[in-house]
């Protein structure tokens, strides 16, 4: 049998999906964000029955790349797949690359689902960095990245209690669910 990589989204769809059952849950993401089908974090949680998926946020280009580099993106716009509200978190200033509280009210989970090159000039890593910061400031109590890069950025939690912390870094716990990849 030949052995493959399974996402973080493959694993969060076939492991722990019954953990958001019952709960808001908002995703960060974008292109990348997709299980070995190519099948898009947004259409696997949006046709979910177990996920109430209620906001999408999205870095710079946007959750499907559809804005152009280095040029703001609107504030909030509507996913035309899902009518889902899109929360841009790549603006003119630098407050817009957080999201705001207003954005974040209701959502009980975050999820975070964007994998990284591993290269600091990538925004990538900040957005999840300002993305977590905001819910912990928001009182969401879980947020979880499907990426190992951000995972480690966040110092090593990837589904962890954020409630009442202010540093990304602080996501560490002991009950952390490692959603990133695994040789299967």
């Amino acid at each position: 049998m030949a052995a493959y990589v399974k996402t973080g989204l493959e694993r969060l769809m076939n492991e722990y999906l019954g953990e958001l059952k019952g709960r808001k849950v908002a995703l960060c993401c974008n292109p990348t964000s997709v299980d070995r089908q190519l099948r898009h974090s947004v259409e696997l949680l949006a046709e979910s029955p177990e996920v109430d998926l209620v906001a999408l946020f999205g870095p710079e280009h946007g959750i499907r790349s559809d804005a152009q580099d280095m040029i703001s993106v609107d504030d909030v716009a509507i996913d035309t797949r899902t009518g889902l509200p899109v929360y841009s978190l790549y603006g003119h200033d630098e407050a817009s690359l957080a999201p705001t509280q207003e954005s974040l009210q209701g959502i009980d989970v975050m999820i975070f689902d964007i994998q990284d090159v591993g290269s600091r000039y990538y925004t990538y890593i900040y957005t999840m960095s300002y993305l977590m910061e905001a819910a912990a400031e928001a009182g969401i109590d879980e947020t979880g990245t499907t990426s190992p890069e951000a995972e480690h950025a966040a110092g090593g939690g990837t589904h962890a209690n954020a409630k009442g912390s202010r540093d990304p870094r602080a996501l560490a716990s002991e009950d952390v669910h490692e959603l990133y990849g695994d040789a299967a």
